[in-house]
């Protein structure tokens, strides 16, 4: 399963490794002003940073 993160539903963005509730819903609070060009825009949201992007990035479920 391949996951949007710019229209990915709350239950959607939690099959992403690393991801958990706060960070999904961070997430869909960030996109509802901003549009995810890339996934390492995800650094925007509190708790993601290079180390959590790259293992997301791996895992190859997540796109924008």
């Amino acid at each position: 399963m391949r996951v949007d993160i710019n229209k990915a539903s709350l239950e959607q963005l939690l099959a992403i490794t690393q991801i958990g509730p706060a960070r999904a819903e961070a997430i869909i609070t960030y996109r509802s002003t901003n549009t995810f060009r890339d996934l390492y825009e995800l650094s925007a949201i509190r708790g993601i940073g290079q180390k959590r992007i790259d293992a997301i990035v791996s895992e190859g479920v997540a796109y924008c």
